[in-house]
């Protein structure tokens, strides 16, 4: 019975490899231009992003 479950576990860890995704640009994601400058070295920005379709930004309660 464990020789079994072995197996199985081995054919179904082998089957799943082809069949991931390649991603192509252009067609699943876009590349940006370089990123922007920032003012001074002592300083850094940040940019958040929402989005309502986030679970978790959905969630999120503001101060």
């Amino acid at each position: 019975m464990r020789v079994l479950a072995y197996s199985l576990v081995i054919v179904l860890s082998l089957v799943s490899i082809p069949s991931q995704a390649q991603f192509e640009l252009g067609k699943h994601y876009v590349q940006l231009p370089s990123a922007s400058v920032v003012g001074t070295n002592d300083r850094i920005e940040v940019r958040e992003f929402f989005w309502y379709g986030c679970p978790h930004c959905y969630s999120l309660e503001p101060y």
